[in-house]
């Protein structure tokens, strides 16, 4: 929690009831309108979410509430790391290289990226990993070739993301893992994950 969610807390807390109720939906609404008009996914956008999210248990407010705030935020977020993917890509995957070696670049982007900037629960993983997922199979699987040998590459990748998220969510990786896989030519996946 920030210094800025004490100071919140503290201003709220000299109110009663009814002021208080109107204080936090004003302070909801005031972060999603700042994370949406500044369009950016810092560190401290992260911060903030995990300070609307434990005002929210502070004062028992459903998640539901806050949701749609951390939703943006993640979305956002999402969106900014598919442009590093579409940026830095430099393989293609429908090839029949059969060699392949660890991590790409572009994945350690991602992962370096995540280390500076996403910071939260594991409601904020879990919702950040099932966004980047999907959004990961509409750029690698939707409408492309199917994967030869240099696929097994991708799965790679993926393994090394998961190693890495799996430190703060217990997100099912099944049915992605699923989807890259069924999305080989017959007898290209060399059967790892």
């Amino acid at each position: 929690m920030s210094d800025t969610y004490f100071k919140i807390i503290q201003i709220i807390e000299k109110y009663d009831d009814l002021e208080r109720k109107e204080l936090i939906d004003f302070y909801i609404e005031t972060c999603g309108n700042e994370i949406s008009c500044k369009n950016n996914t810092s560190k401290n956008t992260f911060i903030l979410i995990m300070d609307l999210i434990k005002l929210a248990e502070k004062y028992n407010l459903p998640f539901e509430r806050v949701k749609n705030v951390v939703l943006n935020a993640v979305e956002l977020k999402v969106l900014h790391l598919r442009a590093i993917i579409l940026d830095t890509i430099e393989i293609d995957y429908s090839a029949d290289i059969e060699s392949f070696y660890g991590c790409e670049k572009w994945m350690k982007n991602i992962i370096k990226d995540l280390k500076h900037t996403i910071c939260g629960s594991k409601e904020v993983y879990t919702l950040f990993c099932k966004h980047f997922l999907e959004e990961c199979l509409n750029v690698f699987v939707s409408g492309q070739n199917k994967f030869g040998f240099y696929g097994n590459q991708l799965i790679v990748n993926f393994i090394y993301f998961r190693k890495y998220i799996s430190k703060f969510t217990d997100y099912n990786f099944q049915s992605f893992f699923e989807t890259l896989i069924s999305h080989f030519e017959e007898n290209k996946f060399y059967g790892f994950k």
